[in-house]
């Protein structure tokens, strides 16, 4: 039987967490040109942060995923939205990912950081997508992100994986 409020997550464990956002729209629009029948291949690699198996897929296949491959490897160095400045995301995509950025930057115990890499489904999510971290358990907390429910509606859903609580 629930009895109350028993905390968030962070006072509950104590500890500090990662907060990962990216936009599933930019590896969507780095993999228009890449036939479908490789996108679910090329989508698990990337949830790996696997470039290596991603510059010998392309080449066997004759594929350029030069820029996918960039997205991977900076995704390891470049946590920062500003980091990223230089890298061709439409601007739209770009405000967006300021304004989460900016809200979550303000909670304490939490780090914001830029993976472009989160590939997370191949077809579903079609806008913003996070994963959220424990860095004391290296545990995933929660993820999840914007995702098409057919053409015109769109809806934004996630889960978070349960953890013991003693209230």
């Amino acid at each position: 039987m629930y009895e109350g409020h028993c905390g968030t997550y962070v006072e509950y464990s104590g500890s500090s967490l990662i907060l990962e956002v990216s936009d599933a729209r930019v590896l969507e629009d780095l993999t228009k040109h890449i036939p479908v029948q490789f996108k679910k291949e090329i989508f698990d690699m990337l949830d790996k942060k696997d470039f290596s198996e991603l510059e010998i897929l392309g080449s066997v296949r004759n594929i350029d995923v030069s820029k996918l491959v960039e997205v991977v490897k900076n995704s390891f160095l470049r946590r920062n939205l500003e980091d990223w400045k230089d890298f061709p995301i439409a601007e739209e995509y770009r405000r967006q990912l300021q304004v989460v950025v900016d809200t979550f930057s303000a909670f304490e115990n939490l780090t914001v950081e830029v993976d472009f890499s989160l590939a997370r489904t191949t077809e579903e999510y079609c806008g913003l997508t996070f994963a959220l971290y424990d860095t004391e358990s290296s545990k995933l907390v929660a993820a999840g992100g914007e995702y098409k429910v057919n053409e015109s509606l769109r809806g934004v859903g996630g889960t978070i994986f349960l953890f013991e609580n003693q209230c």
